[in-house]
């Protein structure tokens, strides 16, 4: 509950935003792409019922922002379930058990535009998660992923409203421990499990989860077997361990004497190994067929028993697998593009699968045109570029087209460089910059990537217009805590300051000039931004260990040591005049006040 000079305060900036007529047009506009123009209008009124339900305004202040506020009612979870004698779990259990897919559809879109409905919903499928998680319910739990697939913002409302990595935790351990070893039907079992499997893979995919490992009522789980490719063996470098499981299913899927696959090896195979087994059994088989020791038809009868519903959801890490060949065979590869053709064209593919893997493989197909490609009279590109077009949607597909056939698709190691180039566009052009960190530094060292962040501020400063954007792109970069990337704020004071402070001193004196300031720009910002997120993380999450890899206090007085040290230095002594003299730099950081004191002499 807000205390009342909070609510006060709430009050006063509601009421503000919602007579900013451009700002909500803006809004409007953007609505207007996935909203119906009914549904946009009842927006704000919706915003102010669910504000006043939960006592964040007073009647007063609805009434003055929305004379009809009175009157209007949207039918929410909870009016719902007591017109059908249900609480709203109740009622959403009988719902999730009873209801065709298209009218899951219908009653999820009403959540959906009913934003008092989201907590309910969340906490529903939070606690059915965890119950058909800790009971083994492979069916339930099936069920549930199978409905949050089926419209994006199910997940979104997760995300908003718990942390979506518990759901996940209990879902991962579900997967650790559960096997097929006593279910009655092992097929139907673990054709339910690859819905799981997929609507995991999907979710870390769409909200790029980077996280690798979860602990679980004190075990360690790994997802690395979820969401990276997984290295495809030759026969003799295959682990021991899974030598006798490799060899079964090799002869069940690609053996003319085999019967297909039964029951017994399905009991006896836990789903993780096959997942991790899957991309070397087909690319071992693609072998077998090019050497001659199976003919097409044994071959193409394995590639239909991974597009069945019993093996599809490890399609994945396969069509990963078949990319990678294809390339590392500089697209020499005629039978491994017809087996890929045969997967993405089957009708039994999942779209999740395409979804995940289709701008991969419309990337492929536009490097192939630059090359002489497959000469294969099988393989039709239009055609597997049309059944991803489908499933992606014309717009995404487009774009992913246009941009491998522009020049803007260069190498991976330029990728950081376009990236912050985009993020600097975005700024100067009044948008809302957006980079992707972590990855940029998949590609190159922090220090590195650093360095090249100041060059890019740098150009984009001479190019013109205010340094204003610029300047709160670095200071995101810098103060920001990327989960599984190293503190940018340390190695940008130790290690690359002192090198950018001795390049700026070599620069002709207008250039040294226009470099100290943007430097001395981004260092005033940067401490003020950096006290702030401590403080933050101290007050809302207890926090007290060094947010940002160091404390800010510490690194203040690394800066004043470096700067003091340089005696002689143009760009070192105009730093320190401009931030011992800066009001709120020595108001946060008092040892800044020393960089205004005369020096000893020895």
């Amino acid at each position: 509950m807000l205390t009342f000079p909070q609510k006060i305060a709430h009050q006063g900036a509601f009421t503000a935003l919602m007579r900013r007529n451009d700002l909500l047009a803006s809004v409007y506009n953007i609505l207007s792409k996935v909203e119906k123009p009914e549904e946009q209008r009842q927006l704000p009124r919706s915003l102010i019922q669910q504000l006043l339900g939960l006592g964040l305004v007073d009647q007063r202040i609805a009434v003055s922002l929305d004379s009809r506020i009175s009157n209007f009612h949207v039918s929410s979870l909870q009016s719902e379930a007591e017109e059908a004698g249900h609480t709203p779990e109740s009622y959403l259990e009988w719902k999730v058990s009873r209801d065709s897919p298209e009218d899951t559809v219908l009653w999820m879109d009403k959540i959906w535009s009913n934003c008092g409905s989201h907590t309910i919903f969340c906490d529903f499928v939070c606690t059915r998660i965890a119950t058909c998680a800790g009971r083994f319910d492979v069916e339930g739990l099936s069920q549930l992923c199978r409905i949050l697939h089926l419209r994006d913002y199910a997940v979104d409302i997760l995300a908003l409203h718990t942390k979506l990595t518990d759901p996940i935790s209990q879902i991962l351990l579900f997967l650790e421990d559960y096997n097929c070893e006593t279910v009655g039907d092992p097929q139907s079992a673990t054709n339910l499990l690859g819905t799981i499997v997929m609507f995991l893979q999907s979710t870390f995919s769409r909200f790029k989860i980077q996280r690798k490992n979860f602990i679980v009522k004190e075990r360690q789980l790994s997802c690395e077997y979820l969401i990276s490719t997984p290295k495809a063996f030759s026969q003799n470098d295959v682990p021991p361990e899974d030598m006798g499981t490799f060899s079964a299913w090799q002869k069940t899927l690609f053996d003319s004497s085999s019967e297909g696959i039964e029951d017994t090896i399905l009991r006896s195979t836990h789903p993780k190994t096959l997942l991790r087994l899957s991309s070397t059994l087909l690319l071992h088989a693609i072998g077998m067929n090019l050497e001659g020791r199976i003919d097409d038809e044994t071959l193409n009868n394995g590639v239909m028993y991974f597009t069945d519903p019993v093996l599809n959801w490890t399609l994945v890490s396969v069509v990963k697998a078949l990319l990678q060949e294809i390339q590392r065979r500089n697209f020499d590869a005629r039978k491994h593009f017809e087996v890929l053709q045969s997967i993405l064209t089957s009708q039994s593919c999942p779209n999740a699968v395409i979804l995940l893997c289709g701008p991969l493989v419309l990337s492929l197909l536009a490097k192939t045109k630059q090359k002489e490609g497959p000469q294969s009279s099988s393989f039709n590109a239009e055609a597997t570029q049309k059944v991803i077009s489908e499933v992606l949607g014309t717009n995404q597909a487009g774009f992913v087209e246009g941009l491998v056939s522009t020049s803007r698709y260069a190498a991976w190691r330029n990728q950081p460089k376009q990236a912050i180039q985009d993020a600097l566009a975005s700024a100067r052009a009044g948008k809302g910059p957006f980079i992707d960190v972590a990855r940029c530094l998949k590609v190159l060292a922090p220090t590195r990537f650093l360095e090249l962040l100041w060059s890019q501020l740098v150009v984009a400063a001479g190019v013109g217009g205010s340094t204003e954007g610029g300047k709160r792109l670095a200071v995101f970069i810098l103060t920001l805590p990327f989960p599984g990337s190293p503190p940018l704020f340390p190695i940008f004071i130790n290690t690359v300051l002192p090198s950018l402070i001795s390049h700026i001193d070599q620069l002709p004196a207008s250039d040294q000039a226009v470099q100290t300031e943007l430097l001395h720009s981004i260092l005033t910002s940067l401490f003020t931004a950096a006290i702030s997120t401590e403080v933050a993380m101290r007050s809302v999450l207890g926090q007290q260990g060094p947010v940002l890899g160091q404390h800010s206090s510490v690194m203040a007085r690394r800066l004043v040591t470096e700067l003091r040290t340089r005696k002689h230095s143009y760009t070192s002594k105009s730093l320190s005049q401009r931030l011992s003299s800066s009001t709120s730099c020595v108001a946060n950081f008092p040892i800044f006040m020393e960089l205004g004191a005369p020096t000893r002499s020895s």
